[in-house]
């Protein structure tokens, strides 16, 4: 708190203080003694800095933080991920669907055994079967590394991505019942089967937060009232 004086003085003259915060780095881990740490530290300085405004807004909790841990001075709270559907950390509840990344059926075709697709002809189809092509690729932020590994929902069913993901389009194994025009989910719900921002995050090697960020001004945005 050495420097809080000096605050206090630029405040007095030209600067309004709005708000105090840090952020957790490790709320999420199953560890927790190094976000304790930094949250005792927090109270500590906001206890030991006289003179702060009631109106000050004092934050330090990201959606882990608030739903695993408390501290004792703050007046706010920064839920992020959580309110789009991500996980916050182990035996916090499960959020509910917030986000939905969807796409319709362009090509829907029944092959032969042999028969490969994308580049690199990464995938053999092992009998006949049918694929579908959606109109949605890496250009949209479906991550690449989600090739041979993801999986989608059509008509209310899981279909595994075959192939490499390319810019435009994504193909998938599907039922005879599936046509162009159909809708294809490949984050979110269809029917009573879901694929949630944790499980796309875990198949793409990734983080739930790098799904969502990505996901390009190429995709239409609809909001939906619920």
């Amino acid at each position: 708190t050495h420097w809080w004086p000096h605050i206090r003085r630029a405040a007095a003259r030209n600067l309004h203080l709005f708000g105090i915060f840090t952020h957790l780095h490790s709320a999420d881990e199953s560890d927790l003694t190094s976000a304790r740490r930094q949250i005792q530290r927090f109270d500590d300085f906001v206890r030991a800095a006289d003179g702060i405004d009631p109106g000050t807004l004092l934050h330090c909790a990201n959606s882990a933080g608030t739903l695993r841990l408390a501290s004792q001075t703050a007046n706010a709270v920064r839920p992020g991920i959580y309110l789009y559907g991500g996980s916050a950390g182990p035996g916090t509840e499960p959020p509910e669907t917030a986000v939905h990344v969807r796409a319709r059926v362009v090509l829907a075709r029944d092959v032969p055994g042999g028969a490969t697709v994308g580049y690199g002809a990464t995938y053999r189809s092992k009998g006949p079967e049918r694929w579908a092509a959606a109109g949605i690729g890496y250009g949209d932020g479906l991550p690449r590394t989600l090739a041979n590994r993801g999986w989608g929902l059509a008509g209310g069913r899981r279909v595994p991505v075959l192939g490499r993901i390319s810019m435009d389009t994504t193909v998938v194994r599907v039922g005879g019942d599936t046509s162009p025009g159909d809708v294809v989910t490949f984050l979110g719900r269809d029917g009573e089967n879901e694929l949630t921002l944790e499980e796309v995050a875990e198949l793409a090697d990734t983080i739930e937060h790098e799904i969502l960020t990505g996901l390009s001004r190429r995709l239409p945005r609809m909001r939906i009232e619920t």
